[in-house]
């Protein structure tokens, strides 16, 4: 016990103090052993590795959330800011060359995964942007701020059999598969797209199949099940495939959009983006389909964002670069150091909770038992240490950045998980409890179980396994 006293700074009748009230928290033992020759039991190894695994889990949050930091050159060392978006399937290596030509300042993270979990990925801060063909609705009622950007309408086209009636037309006229039957894909926004197609032209489809992805809708094709609608962009079927991809009169669109946290991808940045992603697209056209690549120069694309919707345009203002250099620079929320060590404690977390709860470091201090001096002094240290912006402050108040608030949602999934692995030992101890209370005659009426819940401390999650 004197070692680890010693070693945590404490005097040792503290430190005896508060390994008790941790085990009566718990109920079970945690140390065993003489005051000299201390060693944890099972329970306690436990507790501290899934303290050093929420330790761990920090630490990533961290050094996602500031980027990743690299020497360009010898000469001109500069950071690179990650910057995280998901897209919907593919092979995006072209994308991230082109990307890296034009914003030489950035490191691209491109993440595939399905409009749903593209969706959730946003939310969750793990992504700051996302390219879909499944724009964010309404109902969705995301949490984050987000500015929608068009980036191209895509005519859809139709997969029939060879041996189809219309088949030998260069242009299929939607009327003509009025009796077919029809494969979707996956998503309300393609299945209603279908619907409002056909509704215009006089006759309802009839909706034999929703597949789960493309290549199941091929193989259906295959078999002669039906007709589908596919990218004009999809791989084209071969002499012997059994069925055609050809041009539809009339067909619906889908609508690719980019949708960005306007607060961590600036409108210059997010315009940027738009414009390698039209360029990308344009590019596989021209490999794919060039029959299509030449109607492409046609479309016609704003420069204002589609949509906003969720923070208020002062919140935006207020994380916006000022300028192109500082948008490129600092997409990221990031301030420049060369000395940051990414280093996180529990009671830091726990000082920007209450401030982002509080709203104003005026009213966060008595809430932490701080005057308002000291506390501005460690949210600098805090943000000097980990080379980050945490905070923004005017006269309408205090508020996370997007930095701040993308790390805090992160540690709150590292939090759960840590409350989650605990909840373990408790259980146990309960039951252990209830095996002792069987034995012991009691008349006590039976009460529910109700776990303690864990606190996270630097202290509770920085023992020392063994002290001789």
């Amino acid at each position: 016990m004197r070692g680890a006293a010693k070693k945590a700074r404490l005097k040792q009748s503290y430190a005896r103090r508060h390994l008790e009230r941790l085990e009566r928290k718990v109920g079970v033992p945690l140390c065993t052993g003489t005051q000299h020759n201390l060693r944890l039991t099972d329970d306690g190894a436990y507790l501290l590795r899934i303290g050093r695994r929420y330790l761990h889990r920090l630490n990533e949050a961290v050094c996602q959330v500031a980027g990743d930091f690299c020497e360009v050159d010898d000469a001109n060392p500069a950071a690179l800011r990650a910057i995280r978006f998901a897209v919907d399937g593919g092979v995006w290596d072209d994308f991230v060359d082109d990307l890296a030509r034009h914003l030489p300042t950035l490191l691209p993270v491109v993440v595939n995964a399905a409009p749903e979990i593209s969706k959730e990925l946003f939310e969750r801060y793990r992504v700051d942007a996302v390219y879909t063909s499944e724009p964010f609705r309404e109902a969705d009622r995301l949490s984050r701020p987000t500015a929608t950007y068009h980036v191209v309408d895509e005519p859809m086209w139709v997969g029939l059999p060879s041996d189809h009636p219309s088949a030998h037309k260069a242009v299929i006229p939607l009327r003509d598969l009025e009796e077919d039957r029809w494969i979707v894909g996956p998503g309300e926004t393609a299945r209603q797209a279908l619907v409002n197609a056909c509704w215009e032209v006089g006759f309802e489809p009839r909706i034999y199949r929703v597949v789960e992805s493309l290549s199941m809708a091929r193989s259906l094709l295959w078999h002669r099940a039906g007709v589908a609608l596919f990218s004009p962009l999809s791989f084209p079927p071969g002499d012997n495939a059994g069925f055609l991809i050809r041009p539809l009169e009339d067909g619906p669109y889908q609508q690719h959009v980019l949708t960005v946290d306007p607060s961590v991808v600036p409108d210059y940045l997010a315009r940027t983006l738009r414009e390698r992603l039209q360029e990308s697209y344009r590019e596989r056209a021209r490999g794919v389909n060039s029959e299509y690549a030449a109607t492409l120069e046609q479309q016609a694309v704003g420069d204002v964002p589609l949509q906003r919707s969720g923070a208020t345009e002062s919140m935006v203002e207020r994380n916006e670069p000022r300028d192109r250099d500082e948008a490129l620079s600092c997409c990221a929320s990031g301030i420049k150091s060369d000395h940051g060590d990414y280093r996180l404690e529990p009671e830091d977390v726990t000082m920007l909770r209450v401030i982002d709860e509080s709203g104003s470091l005026n009213r966060a201090a008595p809430a932490l038992l701080i005057s308002q001096p000291a506390l501005t002094r460690r949210l600098k240290r805090l943000e000097h240490r980990l080379a980050l912006k945490l905070l923004v402050s005017d006269y309408r108040g205090t508020a996370l950045t997007a930095a701040g608030r993308k790390l805090l949602n992160m540690i709150a999934e590292a939090e759960r998980e840590f409350q989650l692995a605990g909840q373990v030992l408790l259980e146990r101890a309960s039951r252990e409890s209830a095996t002792v209370r069987k034995r012991v005659p009691t008349v006590a009426l039976s009460t529910p179980v109700s776990y303690p819940r864990l606190r996270l401390s630097s202290d509770v999650l920085h023992p020392t396994p063994a002290f001789d």
